[in-house]
Formats: C-alpha cells, sequence, structure tokens
C-alpha cells in the first residue's frame, strides 16, 4: 500500500493522532500541569546557567573595570567608581588592597596582580598634577 502523503503530512498527521490520544486519557489534566511545571523549571534553570555563563566570563576575562571596595565586608556589592589625580593625598598597599586617601573618603581597592606597579602609576601621576 502506497501512500500519497509527504513526509510533512506524515508526521503531521501523527503529531495530530498523538494530540487527540493525550486528550482521551484520564490524566490530561495532571499531565498538562506537569508540563507547564517542567517547562517553567527548565527556563529557570537555562536562566541561571546562562547567569553563571556571564559570571565564568567576568572571572575569566578579569574584569578590572569593577572592584570590591573592601575585603572585610565581602557582602558589599561591587562599585564603580572615578577620582581625579589631583584629589588624592596618598596612596598605600596593604596586603591585597590598595588604600587611596582622599580629602573626602577613604578607598580600599581589591587588587590580586600588580599592586606596586599600580600603586606607583598612580603616585607618579599624582607628583605630576602637584606640578602643575
Amino acid at each position: 500500500m502506497q501512500t500519497h502523503l509527504t513526509l510533512w503530512q506524515t508526521i503531521r498527521c501523527l503529531l495530530n493522532h498523538r494530540q487527540l490520544a493525550d486528550r482521551r486519557a484520564i490524566d490530561y489534566e495532571t499531565n498538562r500541569f506537569a508540563k507547564v511545571m517542567v517547562g517553567i523549571a527548565f527556563l529557570v534553570t537555562t536562566g541561571y546557567l546562562m547567569m553563571l555563563a556571564v559570571l565564568f566570563a567576568l572571572i575569566a576575562n578579569d574584569t578590572r573595570s569593577m572592584t570590591a571596595l573592601s575585603m572585610n565586608r565581602p557582602n558589599m556589592p561591587m562599585q564603580k567608581f572615578a577620582i581625579n589625580y589631583s584629589e588624592i593625598n596618598n596612596v598605600t598597599e596593604t596586603g591585597k588592597t590598595i588604600c587611596i586617601y582622599t580629602a573626602y573618603a577613604t578607598y580600599e581597592v581589591l587588587a590580586l596582580h600588580n599592586r606596586s606597579e599600580a600603586v606607583n602609576e598612580i603616585r607618579k601621576r599624582i607628583s605630576k598634577n602637584a606640578e602643575k
């Protein structure tokens, strides 16, 4: 016996029969609710994994545009800040942090790499600003 249906028509016909059989099932509403819950769980899991991917990409790229203000307060959120070199009074290196002292506030910047080079560079720029 030969059919005159194309492949897509055959797939559509089989899916239609499957859907009608599902509707005849006794626990149709329960199955439908379970499918919705699985879909929601899938979306939440996908969002979580995407968030982790972005977080790990930022760590891998060693993003330096945001910094923790203090290691003493690890739950403090990352914040962006900008300071003019003319506002800086002093710079010190303490452990894994660089302390920047201004007339208004003291900034503790987490610096895991190149701390001493960064402190020296800031001091050079402070002295150049003081000469002007």
